[in-house]
């Protein structure tokens, strides 16, 4: 049998439907998301969704021989607070969010010991059809760091070109499975021991630098960033942050129509 070289394990987390503010627009992002990941043109990779409730669009469906969507009961879903400081409430998700993807992390790594590299990627955003494909061709690093990409803020059908998308997105680091030790078991705090977990996305590149983690920057524009859903945990900051743009600079580079073939390779009809 021949070595695999390089092989993606995907990892989905999904809120809660007690915490979300539109249930069904979760799902139909969710289904989005998973759809642009089965329609990758190479299949080396392993898919799961994480969460406490299953979306209708989800039950049933398998890849590679299992459930794409696993069940949480680990933790209970956060309970968010009325507060003014976003970080109460933003803090709560996060353990959400990042215990929900060492989850899947252990649940892969359980039914696939071939997987290589790990990547986490947000239910709402979509990945390139050829993202899996372009990763392989450099099975040799040990990291990617995703700075090129797109904003799609889908109720208003604009997209931004973004080459700093690791600062505003989660979904922008791919890191091999030998900088993760995993615990034997989930709770309030287990998270922290992965890098998902322990390292902002802001500063995913800074810590690849420190720690001498040799790590690649792919040149196409490989994921997008779904905005304006209803839904982003980072609503407030990021809003906040086009805003200072508008008023400092004002003008964004904006493409208000992607043509059809690249809209096409997100998914997106």
């Amino acid at each position: 049998m021949d070595q695999v070289l390089m092989k993606i394990g995907i990892v989905i987390p999904l809120k809660a439907k007690s915490i979300s503010k539109n249930w069904p627009e979760v799902c139909a992002n969710v289904k989005n998301t998973v759809d642009s990941v089965l329609s990758q043109t190479n299949n080396s990779f392993r898919l799961a969704v994480i969460g406490h409730d299953c979306p209708e669009q989800l039950k049933g469906l398998k890849h590679s021989g299992d459930d794409v969507f696993t069940s949480f009961d680990e933790l209970q879903p956060p309970s968010v607070v009325k507060s003014d400081e976003v970080s109460t409430n933003q803090m709560k998700y996060e353990v959400d969010r990042c215990s929900k993807i060492l989850k899947g992390i252990m649940v892969l790594k359980k039914n696939d010991a071939d997987i290589t590299h790990w990547f986490a990627l947000d239910a709402d955003d979509l990945l390139h059809n050829t993202f899996v494909f372009n990763l392989l061709q450099k099975p040799d690093y040990d990291a990617f760091l995703i700075e090129n990409g797109y904003f799609y803020f889908k109720h208003w059908g604009i997209f931004n070109v973004t080459y700093e998308f690791y600062k505003y997105c989660g979904s922008s680091a791919v890191i091999a499975d030998k900088f993760f030790n995993l615990p034997s078991k989930i709770d309030e705090s287990s998270f922290r021991q992965i890098p998902f977990g322990n390292i902002s996305h802001v500063l995913m590149g800074e810590y690849f630098t420190t720690n001498n983690i040799n790590f690649y920057v792919p040149k196409p524009k490989l994921l997008m960033y779904v905005r304006d859903n209803g839904d982003n945990i980072s609503n407030d900051y990021i809003d906040n942050y086009y805003n200072r743009i508008k008023r400092n600079i004002g003008i964004l580079v904006r493409i208000k129509f992607l043509p059809a073939r690249i809209k096409g390779y997100f998914g997106i009809r």
